[in-house]
């Protein structure tokens, strides 16, 4: 049994760290544009009650806004970047646990 590229644990651990770094960088935008989201409204609700009657359609016209639109799709593409920066970093720490595992078979088999 021949592994196909020598086990180098300080060049997985980098692997992970980056991961790592990435997944928590990204999840903190993911939050932000999240915790932000009820202020963006706020801030396009008060200024459409410049011309409205009601506060009620002040924010119905806000929820409406293109500004609004475009700010819910940035933050649910935030949302997906970091889901697929945690999916990346599990990955490579499920590989990792893998390979550990197949060097201590290979270990095993060729004493």
């Amino acid at each position: 049994m021949t592994l196909p590229v020598p086990y180098d644990p300080d060049r997985v651990f980098l692997e992970i760290e980056s991961a790592a770094e990435i997944m928590t960088d990204t999840q903190a935008v993911a939050d932000q544009l999240s915790e932000l989201k009820k202020s963006r409204l706020a801030a396009l609700t008060l200024d459409q009650m410049k011309t409205c009657k009601s506060r009620a359609e002040a924010e119905v016209r806000a929820l409406a806004n293109p500004d609004y639109e475009e700010y819910v799709v940035g933050m649910i593409e935030a949302g997906r970047i970091a889901n697929r920066a945690k999916a990346r970093y599990f990955n490579l720490m499920g590989l990792r646990d893998d390979r550990r595992t197949q060097e201590v078979s290979h270990r095993t088999l060729t004493r």
